[in-house]
């Protein structure tokens, strides 16, 4: 289903995390103060999306989100108050005790646990605090909560995210055997890309074009499976749309600086993405102002505005230009098409079904 179609209010819980993955933006930057969520301004962004929206569809992500349960179990309580029946998505690193674990079954209808393969290719990125890898704690905990899904009558996805670098490329179907036989029914994969504002390449890092081969290879093997696999250019494949991402609606990240932001790649003021940085909470007022001409002009990115070659793309209502952080990132323009990014879309196109009926799982 196309991606704007996933309408949710995502709670940024906290700039924190408990593991140090090698590729992780976060990671490369200098230490910054341990934040987290304003809970008085996480409920009045509760409020203003609701009141604007009438969806029910919360997310929550970080730095890492179990970090902050009991501010997450506030959100949620409130929420149940505010709207009454709430749909409810984590997007986590998988490393938490049982405790955590069964709360996270208890309260979320989508899991996504962020892992990339068996022991030795997850460890050569997701490591602990303390350099060791992370792959034993995690996969106990997919495995746990797989066995509370089966055996439980709330309808429950457990879904795996997994990176995929020079280490895992060619692995891909051998990932989709070990996550399938444990249960796993869902798969999102990226490849590993640089962070915004970077230049140099990072290890493991691979290009587009050999990331599109390979997880087309894939995509088809995990269909035979009954194993849904996908990743975010075809994320549009199903249906024909007239924006590319919810970052365009502008659908709110709630970040622990006291910021609004339409995408997961923007966290703070003047960066190069701060065009998408549109709320700012005045904790003493207890409001959030909203930038009007921004989200006008994050509105205002549709097939119909996009520069050449992509208002004559062939494959236009399935791609509607892209990504719209990253092209920005890339381009320093809402409209103009990324030309990376948009080799893999290309690829991807004109070998998948497209406009063949909505997918089962939204692209996170």
């Amino acid at each position: 289903m196309g991606h704007f179609r996933k309408n949710l209010i995502t709670f940024n819980m906290t700039n924190q995390c408990n593991l140090r993955c090698s590729y992780c933006w976060e990671n490369m930057r200098e230490t910054r103060p341990a934040k987290t969520l304003d809970l008085d301004f996480a409920k009045q962004g509760l409020r203003d999306f609701y009141q604007h929206t009438g969806s029910n569809y919360l997310g929550f992500t970080g730095g890492e989100a179990t970090l902050a349960v009991k501010g997450m179990d506030e959100i949620l309580s409130y929420a149940k108050t505010l709207i009454g029946e709430i749909h409810t998505e984590l997007q986590t690193n998988g490393y938490f005790n049982a405790e955590v674990r069964q709360w996270i079954y208890d309260h979320f209808n989508i899991v996504w646990i962020s892992t990339d393969g068996p022991a030795d290719i997850h460890d050569q990125h997701r490591v602990t605090v303390t350099g060791t890898g992370s792959s034993q704690t995690v996969l106990k905990n997919l495995t746990e909560l797989l066995a509370l899904r089966d055996k439980g009558t709330l309808k429950r996805t457990i879904g795996v995210r997994a990176t995929i670098s020079s280490y895992n490329l060619m692995r891909q179907k051998e990932m989709i055997d070990f996550y399938h036989h444990l249960g796993v029914r869902a798969m999102l994969v990226s490849p590993l890309f640089k962070p915004v504002g970077k230049k140099e390449a990072l290890p493991g890092e691979i290009d587009y074009l050999s990331f599109g081969k390979q997880f087309l290879s894939a995509h088809n093997y995990a269909n035979s499976l009954g194993m849904f696999y996908g990743t975010f250019a075809m994320a549009n494949f199903d249906e024909r749309v007239p924006i590319s991402c919810r970052a365009l609606l502008p659908s709110p990240h709630l970040i622990p600086d006291g910021f609004v932001s339409a995408c997961e790649m923007c966290y703070e003021p003047g960066s190069e993405l701060d065009i998408f940085l549109y709320g700012t909470w005045d904790k003493n007022r207890g409001k959030i102002d909203y930038d009007s001409q921004k989200i006008a002009l994050l509105q205002s990115r549709t097939v119909a505005n996009l520069d050449e070659p992509c208002r004559s793309c062939d494959i236009l209502e399935n791609c509607a230009g892209g990504c719209a952080g990253e092209v920005f990132s890339e381009t320093g323009s809402l409209y103009q098409p990324e030309s990376e990014r948009c080799k893999l879309t290309k690829y991807l196109a004109q070998r998948m079904v497209r406009n063949n009926g909505l997918y089962p799982y939204f692209h996170s």
